[in-house]
Parts: C-alpha cells; sequence; structure tokens
C-alpha cells in the first residue's frame, strides 16, 4: 500500500475510534481534518459492512471471454465467404447465433484483441524456426539474400 492509502486506513480507524467513544462529528473531522461527509460516509460504509474499505466497483460484464472469443473466431473463419464480413454483419451473425446485443466497438476490439494475439504466436513461433535453423542453411539463405539485394541495387 502507498503512503496516502496508509494514511486515510489510518484515518479510518481513528473515525471509528472517536465515534465509539462518543466524539462528536465536528471534533473528529476536525482532529483529523476531513471532511464530516467523508465520516459519515466510513461510519455509514462501516454499519453496512463491517468494513471501512470502499467496495469493489461493479463495471459491465465481460461479453467476449476466452470461449465467447473462440466462437467469435470460428464464426468469423468457419467459412471463405465469412472472411468478407463486416462488423455489422458479423454483429448481425453473432445476434441471430447466440440471442445477443453486442456493439460494433465491442466487436471490434474483441476482433483486434484476437488478431494481436494471433499475431503475438505467430512472432513467436517465427522466432523459434529461425533459432532452430542450422548454419549451413542459415548460410544457403544469408547468401541467397545478399544475392537478391545486389540485384535489386545493380550491384555485382
Amino acid at each position: 500500500l502507498n503512503d496516502k492509502k496508509k494514511k486515510s486506513y489510518l484515518q479510518h480507524g481513528e473515525i471509528l475510534y472517536g465515534h465509539k467513544y462518543g466524539d462528536s462529528l465536528a471534533t473528529i473531522a476536525k482532529n483529523i481534518k476531513c471532511s464530516k461527509t467523508t465520516m459519515h460516509d466510513i461510519l455509514k460504509r462501516y454499519a453496512q459492512t463491517e468494513s471501512t474499505m470502499p467496495r469493489k466497483c461493479s463495471g459491465p460484464k465481460v461479453i467476449f471471454n476466452k470461449s465467447a472469443l473462440e466462437e467469435l473466431r470460428k464464426i468469423v473463419t468457419q467459412d471463405t465467404k465469412h472472411h468478407q464480413l463486416s462488423l455489422k454483419e458479423i454483429q448481425d451473425l453473432w445476434k441471430k447465433e447466440k440471442n445477443q446485443k453486442v456493439s460494433i466497438s465491442i466487436i471490434r476490439h474483441a476482433l483486434k484483441k484476437y488478431l494481436s494475439t494471433s499475431i503475438k504466436d505467430l512472432e513467436i513461433k517465427v522466432k523459434a524456426a529461425w533459432y532452430s535453423i542450422s548454419s549451413k542453411c542459415y548460410r544457403k539463405l544469408s547468401n541467397s539474400m545478399i544475392r537478391r539485394v545486389k540485384a535489386c541495387y545493380g550491384a555485382d
């Protein structure tokens, strides 16, 4: 924990201690140097949850988890005609098959995420293949590349 959080947790304890022993909110606020609203929120949270820790923020549920992302990939790559689908067509296809409405931006983000992981996997495989090349094969490749570069620039 950083110093600011440690200090705020200490303040929470001081607020609870002062409140437990009958100090007024104004006195506690003056001693701790925080607002009465903050103190009231801390006391209210403690009364509800028996803890002064703030609740975790609950955001929207993730639509494309690993299995759903895999299903999206299958939908897009199952036929050659699906390779050329627009985002709107993918959205309609997903809604038809899964009966779940998804925005185009979420589909775009999911496809980018899937493609970036695919590219990373490919890069790892290429590096592994490159490092497993024998020295004889490497010389052939490098000689071939040198000849091609010279041919492109017209050098002898």
